[in-house]
């Protein structure tokens, strides 16, 4: 007697990822480098593409790219705190003196204070 076979090919583990995934997902990794894994699969996400993190992980490493922490960035962590330092006291001191010179001590406008001579 015959015995019936699977007509379907049996392939075993996962499909392969497309070409236009792993080019997308390099790219967004190129752009963004301080991107991790999970944000890009997140980006992928909201662009309709089903990919998990560990499989982005594993097109990176296949096209030689390091992870988010070990990837070049334009300004350093250093850098940012040194432009953010040297712009603090421009921004806080220029308005507080604005409003110094425009409060006069004779200015009536103003409630007077607990140890000025006009309070009671």
């Amino acid at each position: 007697m015959l015995r019936r076979r699977w007509t379907y090919p049996n392939r075993p583990g996962r499909p392969p990822i497309n070409d236009i995934i792993a080019a997308l997902v390099e790219r967004m990794a190129r752009e963004n480098p301080s991107w991790g894994y999970i944000r890009i699969e997140g980006e992928l996400l909201k662009l309709g593409h089903r990919v998990g993190a560990s499989t982005i992980r594993r097109i990176l490493r296949r096209r030689r790219i390091p992870p988010a922490l070990a990837r070049p960035t334009d300004t350093s962590w250093r850098q940012f705190l040194r432009t953010q330092a040297t712009s603090m006291p421009q921004v806080g001191f220029s308005r507080a003196s604005r409003s110094i010179r425009a409060a006069s001590p004779n200015d009536s406008s103003l409630p007077p204070g607990p140890n000025s001579p006009t309070a009671s």
